[in-house]
């Protein structure tokens, strides 16, 4: 939570890591987004409203917030990305399998320049 109120305070400085129960009065969570792929991020946005947290809720030094957030992303984005690398993997390969058995014109689809070079695509998106 940002709790340095003056714009031109650095970003590094500027917020503070806090535990809020959901139940806490001027907390109103959202409804969960849909996350592609992802099912078991259950994502949503929280909005606050007057919450008065106890000290004893903070997390880190205050000020120190968004370091700490930070720090949680470096340890998250490794298998964020190895995900996604699956997830394209997996899309390939369906693609693929798909194209393989649907006919048009009297010949699988994967025969046809235009599915593959959408094939091919998926190849290099996944590759590079």
């Amino acid at each position: 939570t940002r709790t340095n109120p003056d714009p031109k305070a650095k970003t590094s400085e500027a917020f503070t890591g806090f535990i809020v129960d959901a139940d806490t009065p001027g907390v109103t969570v959202g409804r969960k987004e849909w996350n592609m792929g992802q099912r078991c991020a259950d994502t949503r946005g929280i909005t606050f409203e007057n919450v008065v947290v106890p000290k004893k809720n903070l997390v880190g030094a205050e000020g120190k917030g968004f370091i700490l957030a930070m720090s949680a992303f470096d340890l998250t984005r490794p298998p964020v990305a190895c995900s996604a690398v699956g997830l394209a993997q997996r899309a390939l390969d369906e693609a693929t399998q798909y194209s393989l058995q649907r006919a048009s014109f009297g010949r699988p689809i994967a025969r046809h320049q235009a599915v593959q070079f959408m094939l091919a695509d998926m190849v290099i998106g996944i590759n590079t």
